[in-house]
């Protein structure tokens, strides 16, 4: 007998914890919903310090040819050896990097991890609450 009372007061209490939280959810939601429909005319900007301007002038080609010039572009030295890539650096001279980190550590850097972390003790100790809760369930049918 004070097993079924047990469980009836176990199950109107996760009643009674759920309506709390859809109530709690609903309200949160309710809040987020005025604070979103905002007035637009408070959201319209400020008016700009600076004057506007009162157009523009389109410029022909001969006033841009004659008013601008082209900046000298840089030019390489024909009689120097410039080194544009790692490839060409000469093998003896090749320090392999023995301190940087292999493909399986960026691979294991990369993969997105679940913010729930779910460990074989958690596990366990929820499938031992369950065996636990049926066990009890099955001594109070047969002594009932």
């Amino acid at each position: 007998m004070i097993f079924l009372k047990l469980l009836a007061a176990l199950v109107l209490v996760l009643i009674l914890a759920s309506v709390v939280l859809r109530i709690r959810k609903l309200r949160r939601d309710d809040l987020r919903a005025k604070e979103r429909s905002i007035n637009p005319r408070l959201v319209s900007p400020p008016p700009s310090p600076y004057q506007r301007a009162s157009g523009f002038k389109i410029l022909d080609r001969e006033d841009n040819a004659t008013g601008q010039r082209e900046p000298a572009r840089p030019r390489l030295e024909p009689d120097r050896d410039y080194v544009f890539s790692d490839s060409q650096i000469p093998v003896d001279d090749y320090v392999p990097a023995t301190n940087r980190h292999n493909e399986q550590w960026a691979l294991s850097r990369s993969t997105n991890n679940s913010a729930l972390r779910v460990s074989p003790a958690i596990i366990a100790g929820a499938v031992a609450v369950f065996l636990l809760f049926g066990i009890l369930v099955a001594y109070g049918f047969s002594h009932h």
